[in-house]
């Protein structure tokens, strides 16, 4: 390959995130960038390249052939959009004959050959220490490893002016970590990522959240409490005085982080207002069967701890595990409305490339097609083990639909109007957990969002419907 940087030439890069499936009940949230690309967008910038970073969906638009004009495209792609990422690969090439695509992501990764249809290279892993050179120099390898950043102090501090329409987002993600030390069969994150839980230091995650100019900050890691100490420590901080522009915060967490009644205490005095909590099942043979390592007692005890702390929880819950069958969804809807989860996401377990799970499913034929577009757990792309595809897929959505109502929402309103009553009388009968206005909000959002995607995927059901006893259609 020809170097794009010739003679200290600054390149124009393009570094793109495809856009997602919008249908979902978690869309309020699609618009918020993945942080790969930023920091790639950063060190080239830093290098004194021209860079532009565009999330399609934050940009409210799809991109087209007169927003491809560049020296390099960098594409970082899940899953679900790597389909859409493949078609801005193809465009780009029509529109840039002498210029490069750059593929990366935790799909392109597994899935190199099929990627290299489009690409001119592929980066699997992390590639913060590749991409300058990959940039500057070129490489003749179509399949270039990244190199863990074992010192996450070492990454740069991200220039968000570089993301198009970043003044839009209302929240401000950080991640603070990497790697995960637990092995759920289904997550791509340890494949990607590795078992080595990485951390950037105490001190330059408080400067980190010094530089938020949001309120509302997110924290991506897949386990933010993984460590406790560091955990307490950088809580303390939060604690010690004000952080940038800070005043909430929410956080991906296991529901083992409970145990720590500290901990809770100090997260909800410090404004955690939500953490998002991988529970994945109430079916304890299903949870043994996911390497999750907690029981349903264990998910049922987190929320209530979470909630006694004034800490709303966002559920996550996947259907369609070897041991689950056709009971389990309505139970967990049960489970959902007796504990009062704040919001929830009922998903059908997906069989993502890289993961264990992938591997069994394929071995075992059991994949109903490879239309990456559908792997999204939202879809169901694999014959379940005690529960046919489009029962499965009715279900989800039926459990969905009983969860984000108009009824629920009203009585949640009406609860919330009775305890800000109560706290203004005294709290004498204010109960921890209780609804909240945003509650509200979420299942109204979550009625009109499922509502769409059940007319919007009418097709898909009506294939999983038709599917003859067995079949399998594997492309």
């Amino acid at each position: 390959m020809t170097p794009v940087r010739v003679d200290g030439r600054r390149s124009k890069v393009l570094l793109v995130e495809p856009s997602a499936v919008l249908a979902n009940v978690f869309s309020a949230y699609v618009g918020l960038p993945l942080l790969g690309p930023m920091y790639l967008g950063t060190i080239l910038a830093h290098a004194g390249h021209d860079v532009t970073v565009i999330n399609e969906d934050l940009l409210g638009r799809r991109l087209e052939q007169a927003d491809l004009e560049a020296d390099v495209l960098c594409l970082s792609c899940l899953t679900s959009t790597v389909q859409r990422g493949y078609e801005l690969a193809d465009m780009f090439k029509k529109v840039n004959p002498s210029g490069r695509v750059l593929m990366g992501g935790p799909h392109v990764a597994f899935m190199q050959e099929e990627a290299l249809e489009h690409a001119h290279h592929v980066i699997t892993g992390e590639g913060e220490k590749v991409i300058l050179d990959l940039v500057e120099h070129g490489t003749s390898e179509p399949v270039v490893a990244g190199i863990p950043v074992d010192d996450l102090d070492e990454l740069p501090f991200i220039d968000w002016s570089l993301l198009v329409n970043g003044h839009l987002l209302k929240v401000q993600p950080v991640m603070l970590s990497r790697g995960c030390p637990f092995d759920c069969n289904f997550c791509s994150v340890t494949a990607m990522f590795g078992k080595r839980y990485r951390t950037m230091s105490v001190e330059r995650v408080l400067e980190e959240l010094d530089r938020v100019t949001i309120p509302n900050v997110f924290i991506y890691d897949d386990n933010f409490a993984a460590r406790k100490r560091r955990t307490h420590a950088i809580i303390d901080g939060i604690l010690h005085k004000k952080r940038g522009a800070m005043r909430w915060w929410n956080a991906q967490v296991r529901a083992d982080v409970t145990r720590d009644e500290d901990l809770l205490e100090k997260m909800g005095r410090s404004g955690c207002g939500r953490v998002y909590v991988g529970f994945e099942s109430i079916n304890d043979r299903a949870l043994a069967e996911m390497h999750k390592g907690i029981s349903a007692s264990d998910v049922r005890q987190a929320v209530r701890r979470f909630h006694s702390h004034v800490i709303r929880v966002h559920g996550m819950f996947m259907f369609g595990s070897d041991a689950d069958d056709a009971s389990v969804p309505g139970d967990t809807g049960r489970f959902v409305h007796e504990e009062r989860l704040d919001s929830v996401q009922y998903m059908v377990l997906t069989p993502f490339p890289g993961t264990p799970l992938f591997r069994r499913l394929e071995a075992e034929g059991r994949l109903l097609h490879r239309d990456w577009r559908y792997y999204d757990a939202m879809h169901v792309v694999f014959r379940p083990a005690r529960i046919g595809p489009y029962e499965l897929q009715m279900l989800a959505m039926e459990t969905y639909e009983d969860y984000y109502s108009v009824i629920r929402a009203l009585n949640d309103g009406l609860e919330t109007g009775v305890n800000a009553l109560a706290r203004i009388t005294g709290g004498v009968i204010e109960r921890f957990g209780a609804p909240s206005v945003a509650n509200v909000i979420y299942k109204l959002m979550g009625k009109r969002i499922v509502h769409d995607w059940i007319r919007e995927n009418s097709g898909y059901i009506e294939y999983l419907r038709d599917l003859p006893p067995g079949h399998t259609s594997e492309a």
